[in-house]
């Protein structure tokens, strides 16, 4: 299970005239270069207790 270690970095992306937030998130297990981005809803979905 890849499961997130860190929050490396936030940034808001406009999609369709909106401001959609990402977060760079690092997994257990796997480099730094190897951080994938991805929604904070996506995020706080599938792993509620991990954003603040």
């Amino acid at each position: 299970v890849e499961e997130p270690e860190a929050i490396l970095d936030r940034q808001g992306r406009v999609m369709r005239n909106k401001t959609i937030p990402f977060v760079k998130i690092l997994c257990r297990n796997h480099p730094e270069r190897e951080a994938t981005w991805e929604t904070e809803e996506s995020i706080r979905t599938s792993y509620p207790h991990f954003l603040p």
